[in-house]
């Protein structure tokens, strides 16, 4: 969907989050952080992030805590990717 090639695999969230544009960051970090916090029932947030050829797609996120330790913090968290970009671009 990015462009990557699997020697490329950016499946550790920290590498995802370095490739979100600078303006959707915030928000994007804000609402994994209130699914984390079990304020929301899953996350969603749909985010600008930079492809291999370094022209940025938008992207739905969509992921939900699956597992939790004793301490409620997350241990499993299942998702999905979606390119919406067409999508996007239709509405301006």
């Amino acid at each position: 969907m990015l462009g990557f090639d699997a020697e490329d695999i950016i499946d550790y969230i920290d590498k995802w989050d370095d490739r979100v544009h600078p303006e959707d960051k915030e928000k994007y970090l804000t609402d994994i952080q209130l699914h984390i916090d079990n304020k929301t029932p899953y996350y969603e947030n749909a985010q600008r992030v930079l492809t291999k050829s370094n022209e940025y797609k938008w992207i739905l996120s969509r992921g939900k805590i699956i597992e939790r330790d004793k301490k409620n913090k997350p241990l499993r968290i299942i998702g999905t990717h979606t390119d919406i970009s067409i999508q996007k671009e239709k509405r301006g």
